[in-house]
């Protein structure tokens, strides 16, 4: 009796510990996400390639932000200080969001293997807007937000969650080809099973026997096959389930768009319910288990419903890209809520009709301690001034902004108006030495690629740091004149800086506003105070930046010398 209370008190004390771990965990999930938000995202290694795969499955040779001036920009390092987003899903969604600025992002329109549907063009139809509420109310419902964070975090972002987009975009390539066999052979081994029992004979545990040891030989040979899709499903069925659970929340209206899709979804989780089993079964160390995996594997389940499920997503596979989106965007829009709760300064773009653009303290997210600068352009300019007094990142700044006003609805601006352009640059041009070409040649490839885009292309801003920068004074001002002047009449709005004063004094004349950034020289120090200013910037600093980082004084006084002799 005592050993029987024993026992009993055991196995409570058991259960009681494991609702307890439960309710702990949950507990401190909460409290991690509770304190992440609105900070800076953690430093983590990234594999931005399987961050791609979703981009690259739908739109990598579609219109967007070319590679040149992703990289010109550091949009990789802008991603990265947005992307406080729990999950895989959010992750796919905005960078592939970021990239295809300014377009409007409209899944059903923008998948060639689907039909465009007017459902579809409606569920996504004036997506900036219908974002906007989303993040302001997650901004503003902490519990509803820390509940859909909570189920995000669940989904996480493990490997094969990554590779669902490559998964769905060739579900005719995944289906078993020969399906038919597989349950002839099932229907095989149950018949010889039930003959069995029925006769009980050596003949029919014979025959048994012979079959199941086909069934188990094919079940064998080909599980490496199904196994290696099995990540997929069972990211489809957590989706699913997200679908379900969102639709759930008291969301005033956040989560409509899953609406439409609750009872696919449900379908889903049916049908993935017996592998979603096998898949965690998979995983196992038990010598029990394992057993259990390959008796119940030659009756050859696992395939039947394998093709079950790839002909259940085949046939609604644009409703299924749709959830994907609609889950991805709603983590999507958690992080940018914290974004915007992580910034010294931000705002909603106002979106204007008109050419010229008006920003007050505007400035680069990539900055700790940015400096802001109030800026308002309605033509063409042309920065100059000092080495390292801020024309770079301030072009950045305005370019960088551009785009995220148009996929993320946020700007790190007091007050921004802008009209929608696509953004080009020639920035950080380097050498390609694998391809034999010159810095100069390089530069030149860059410049033409963006006159290109302009004969092709609505209203683009164009930013060219250092234009050609990679030649002789007297052809460089000539050439760069020429094609300031060319960029004038098209639909573009040009940023340029340089360091030639005779450049912009010649470009005067035309429609290219001056501004410059230069620095202040207190006893003996050179400060920068990376505040933009109307004008022509007329004096050099780079024999006072050899002074300030304490070059030898004799090298210092002969680039005085040599200087003296020019003049």
């Amino acid at each position: 009796m005592e050993a029987t209370v024993f026992i009993i008190v055991g196995v409570m004390a058991l259960v009681l510990a494991t609702i307890h771990n439960h309710f702990a965990k949950k507990k401190r999930i909460l409290h991690f996400l509770t304190e992440r938000y609105g900070q800076k995202p953690e430093e983590r290694k990234y594999d931005l390639d399987e961050i791609k795969i979703l981009w690259k499955e739908l739109d990598e040779k579609k219109e967007g932000i070319d590679e040149i001036t992703w990289n010109d920009l550091d949009m990789d390092d802008v991603f990265r200080r947005i992307n406080a987003c729990n999950s895989s899903l959010g992750e796919q969604v905005l960078y592939r969001c970021i990239r295809r600025s300014p377009f409007d992002y409209h899944p059903s329109e923008e998948m060639d293997n689907f039909k465009e549907t007017s459902e579809g063009r409606r569920q996504d139809g004036g997506n900036l807007e219908f974002l906007e509420k989303q993040v302001s109310f997650f901004a503003g419902n902490s519990q509803v937000r820390q509940r859909i964070q909570t189920e995000l975090f669940g989904f996480g972002k493990r490997k094969g969650n990554y590779y669902v987009p490559m998964f769905l975009n060739n579900l005719d390539s995944f289906r078993l080809k020969t399906a038919w066999v597989y349950a002839c052979l099932h229907l095989l081994l149950l018949t010889v099973f039930f003959i069995a029992l029925l006769l009980q004979s050596m003949f029919s545990y014979s025959l048994l026997g012979i079959v199941f040891l086909v069934n188990l030989c094919v079940y064998t040979f080909m599980k490496s096959k199904y196994e290696v899709h099995l990540d997929s499903i069972a990211c489809m069925n957590r989706i699913a389930q997200m679908c379900i659970d969102f639709t759930n929340f008291d969301g005033n209206g956040m989560f409509c768009r899953l609406e439409p899709y609750k009872k696919l979804a449900k379908k889903i989780k049916k049908s993935a319910m017996f592998m979603n089993e096998r898949y965690q079964q998979s995983y196992t160390a038990d010598f029990m288990e394992m057993c259990a995996i390959y008796l119940i594997g030659a009756f050859l389940l696992d395939f039947i419903f394998f093709n079950r499920m790839i002909r259940l997503m085949e046939k609604n596979r644009e409703c299924i890209w749709e959830m994907f989106f609609a889950v991805g965007r709603i983590d999507m829009a958690v992080a940018i809520a914290s974004y915007r709760e992580s910034l010294p300064v931000w705002c909603i773009p106002e979106i204007s009709r008109g050419s010229g653009i008006d920003y007050r303290e505007v400035y680069n997210p990539l900055l700790s301690h940015p400096v802001c600068n109030d800026f308002r352009l309605e033509t063409n300019c042309m920065i100059t001034g000092s080495n390292a007094s801020g024309k770079s990142t301030f072009m950045k700044s305005v370019a960088v902004n551009e785009i995220l006003a148009f996929s993320i609805h946020t700007c790190s601006a007091k007050h921004a108006v802008i009209p929608k352009m696509e953004v080009y640059t020639s920035m950080a041009v380097r050498d390609d030495l694998l391809a034999g070409e010159s810095y100069f040649v390089k530069e030149i490839k860059s410049l033409r690629r963006i006159v290109r885009k302009l004969e092709e292309t609505g209203k683009a801003l164009v930013v060219i740091d250092e234009i050609l920068r990679g030649t002789n004074s007297r052809e460089r001002i000539a050439a760069s004149a020429a094609i300031l002047k060319y960029l004038e009449e098209r639909n573009c709005m040009v940023i340029v800086a340089s360091h030639d004063m005779e450049l912009a004094k010649m470009l005067q004349v035309h429609a290219y506003r001056n501004y410059y950034f230069c620095e202040k020289e207190t006893k003996g120090r050179i400060e920068f105070d990376y505040k933009i200013h109307e004008g022509i910037c007329m004096q050099t600093n780079a024999i006072k930046l050899l002074e300030h980082f304490e070059f030898p004084q004799d090298m210092i006084k002969d680039a005085y010398a040599v200087l003296c002799g020019y003049q």
